[in-house]
């Protein structure tokens, strides 16, 4: 619930440490906005790396082979990444004469 100056509401033990690293990235990087964006955008990408290394591990120990939904679950992720929509379901073949008729 947002406090009536636009703050969220947060006990101390959240809201100490968090001011804290706000005071100190202010410190660190006083006049220096690239670094800072740098700086931030590389703590932000973290979980995405973990979770891609993680995967991988899977992969090359063959672990996603003992598991069909974590395999599911990383082949559709992957199709996400790639923006493809899912494949199609294959046509019935048909000889050559049927498919020109068409």
């Amino acid at each position: 619930m947002q406090a009536e100056g636009g703050g969220v509401w947060a006990p101390w033990f959240l809201r100490g440490p968090y001011l804290a690293l706000c005071v100190l990235l202010d410190v660190l990087f006083d006049g220096r906005p690239v670094q800072r964006f740098w700086f931030l955008e590389t703590v932000a990408r973290t979980p995405y790396f973990s979770y891609n290394t993680m995967l991988y591990i899977y992969e090359v120990l063959g672990w996603w082979r003992r598991s069909s939904e974590l395999r599911k679950v990383h082949f559709a992720e992957v199709r996400a990444s790639r923006h493809t929509p899912p494949p199609a379901a294959p046509r019935p073949y048909a000889p050559r004469a049927e498919r020109i008729l068409r």
